[in-house]
């Protein structure tokens, strides 16, 4: 035998599974040189006393299971690097050396050792990706201090705890230093990949290096995942020169990476005390340049939407996060998706192009208590240009903070998309309470922005409104969209910060026709320093129907009910300046005011009142029963004249009442008048 075979073959004698397999391997090709014995003799006992310490395990079980302790490897009195189980319910600590495995009394579940990369343990698994193949359905591993520069795959259900587990991440290095994971930097490579349910990954730094595409990605074959928790892991990546995209956390992909015509559910998945941290050049995408480019901070995305399939994600928490992301931040597939029961609350979400994007929180989910800072979708044609656009059904959006959003608004209801009702529902049903909006606070206005809103209440969007491209161009002007009827808005604080006044800024756009949204509420909201309750005078609820915009003053706008039983008009209920739809369905620019439009959004018994100034209507008519036209003092039909324009009754319509300080008179349907 040449002596190059001799090393080749003590090279696979070395990685073999025990020193049976070794000695079976020496005694086959034992007719080696004499002038190697010694050689070999010498790398044949290395590779035994390296099995035997890859394979020990502790005799002396630890008491209980592996959930009743802490562990963490640290340095005893002797400088010697240990690993210390500490007993939760009374913190009395074992010290545990030279094994790789410890096991328990009252359990079959193990624990696997991965030292620190620094230090003198003896033992030990040499990889976390040994430890995981080692490991039985159940086991937890736990990984030292150090950077461990591999792809790894959890395809078992056990627990995979990182030096900072139980400690929240916070976008640093955590006292003690970090477990780190970042991969291999291999094209389109995920870091960390989940193929199981019932699995914990806490207390690591994942981060993304040279081209890799995913921080963690948690994939199903067709029964879907559930019970998978994501917590206390710091997911980062710099990568300026990256173009295009890559993620910090990715659900919905099947494990083939097809698309799959068989459905699926995520049940039970739990993204908690998370700090993701992604930065990108993400350069600006154009009409002309469709790819969706950059750093994603939390993507729910969908393989399962070949023909009838869907994915729904089921009983969904995502809490305490920071999601930080230069091109978007949260983002859900629109195709075949559905949230049921999900929760978003107590996250700090931002640093982005692009804002949340979630268009179906369904059945009781709750978007609350999270803070939406610094989106600025720049001329970023696939940004969604908003702090978050969310499709509520059944739903609470609450006690949310919105500041320094660059965009068409804040925070957007989603009309939904009648084309594919079940999948893209428009809003409805639903709670928008206690949340505070600060909006127009940036300087600079970009090219894709004509108009700024706090709150926009959305239209039904086209069928090419997939993903967020496209969203903004794919609204259809004057139509219905968001059920404003059924949305309570009370106790929301709106605040103007004044920035710019090139664009239109509004605190409300009404975008969704012949709905009414009513702000009036026993918890009184507060627009831009108005607050809304009974006390509010006659004045300032003139002042506030000048800044909202809504179908008084265009007809292809819905209508905002500033006090239950009344609509407001004024000389500048205008809309000269008009927010983006498809072109086929434009809004039209309004630059006269409109009594006229006052009655047609006025609904059974209300009051239309009208301000002092100056209106063009040529004539008025009422077409709902009993409005009530309340005229003041110096209101003329030109400049310069006494009005006098009468209001005439509708076909159909029986009653009506004039008001104010103005005798008009009643006429039309005489014979039925009352």
């Amino acid at each position: 035998m040449r002596k190059s075979d001799w090393f080749k073959a003590l090279r696979n004698i070395a990685s073999s599974e025990s020193a049976a397999s070794f000695a079976k391997s020496r005694r086959r090709h034992r007719r080696q040189p004499t002038s190697l014995s010694a050689e070999i003799r010498q790398a044949l006992k290395a590779s035994v006393v390296a099995e035997e310490l890859e394979d020990r395990t502790l005799l002396s079980q630890l008491a209980g299971s592996p959930a009743d302790y802490r562990y963490a490897f640290v340095a005893n009195g002797s400088g010697n690097t240990v690993l210390r189980a500490t007993l939760i319910a009374d913190s009395t600590t074992s010290d545990v050396s030279g094994v790789n495995t410890i096991t328990f009394t009252s359990s079959a579940a193990s624990v696997r050792l991965v030292p620190p990369t620094a230090g003198n343990y003896t033992g030990g698994y040499a990889s976390i990706s040994s430890a995981l193949t080692a490991a039985s359905a159940g086991d937890t591993v736990v990984v030292g201090v150090g950077t461990f520069s591999e792809n790894i795959l959890v395809n078992k259900s056990l627990t995979l705890l990182g030096a900072q587990a139980g400690v929240k991440a916070a976008g640093t290095a955590r006292s003690g230093g970090e477990t780190t994971i970042d991969g291999t930097g291999g094209s389109s490579s995920f870091v960390v990949t989940i193929e199981a349910d019932n699995v914990t990954i806490d207390g690591f730094k994942v981060e993304l290096r040279n081209l890799a595409r995913d921080g963690i990605n948690t994939r199903a074959a067709s029964s879907g995942r559930s019970n998978i928790t994501l917590k206390n892991n710091w997911i980062y990546a710099n990568l300026p020169s990256r173009t295009n995209s890559f993620n910090g956390i990715v659900f919905g992909e099947h494990t083939s990476n097809t698309p799959q015509s068989s459905s699926s559910v995520y049940a039970s998945v739990r993204v908690e005390r998370n700090y993701i941290d992604l930065i990108s050049t993400s350069s600006n995408a154009t009409p002309s340049s469709t790819s969706i480019t950059g750093a994603r901070g939390l993507v729910f995305t969908n393989m399962f939407r070949n023909g009838t399939a869907e994915l729904v994600y089921s009983n969904l928490l995502v809490d305490d996060n920071t999601i930080y992301a230069t091109y978007n931040s949260i983002l859900q597939a629109q195709i075949r998706t559905r949230m049921t029961a999900a929760t978003f609350t107590n996250n700090v979400i931002g640093n982005s192009r692009s804002g949340v994007n979630l268009p179906t929180l369904t059945a009781g989910s709750v978007f609350s208590n999270n803070i939406i800072e610094d989106i600025d979708c720049r001329t970023d044609y696939y940004s969604n240009q908003a702090g978050a656009v969310l499709g509520v059904v059944d739903s609470t959006v609450a006690n949310n903070t919105f500041r320094r959003i660059t965009g068409v608004a804040a925070l957007v209801l989603s009309g939904g998309r009648s084309a594919d009702a079940t999948y893209y529902p428009p809003s409805a049903n639903s709670t928008v309470s206690g949340n505070t909006i600060t909006y127009n606070s940036n300087a600079t206005v970009p090219s894709t922005v004509p108009y700024i809103a706090a709150v926009m209440l959305e239209p039904d969007t086209t069928s090419a409104a997939v993903n967020v491209g496209g969203v903004l161009v794919a609204r259809l002007g004057g139509v219905q969209g968001v059920n404003a009827n059924s949305i309570t808005f009370s106790g929301n604080t709106i605040i103007n910060s004044g920035s710019q006044s090139a664009v239109p800024a509004v605190p409300i756009l009404q975008m969704s026709v012949g709905t009414r949204l009513n702000i009036a509420n026993a918890t009184p909201n507060v627009i831009e320093g108005t607050t809304l309750d009974a006390q509010t005078g006659t004045t300032s609820l003139y002042a506030l129907a000048n800044r909202i915009a809504d179908s008084v003053d265009s007809a292809q706008l819905g209508t905002v009910v500033l006090r239950s039983g009344n609509i407001y008009v004024t000389e500048n209920s205008t809309l000269p300046t008009v927010p983006a739809t498809t072109s086929a369905t434009a809004i039209t620019p309004t630059t006269a005011p409109s009594i006229q439009r006052g009655l047609n959004s006025g609904a059974a018994s209300d009051t239309i009142n009208v301000q002092s100034g100056t209106y063009p209507d040529t004539s008025l008519t009422a077409s709902t029963n009993n409005l009530t036209l309340n005229i003041s003092t110096g209101v003329n039909a030109t400049a310069g004249g006494a009005f006098s324009t009468g209001l005439t009754l509708g076909t159909g319509i029986t009653s009506g009442s004039l008001a104010g300080d103005l005798g008009i008179s009643l006429t039309g349907n005489t014979s039925a008048n009352t």
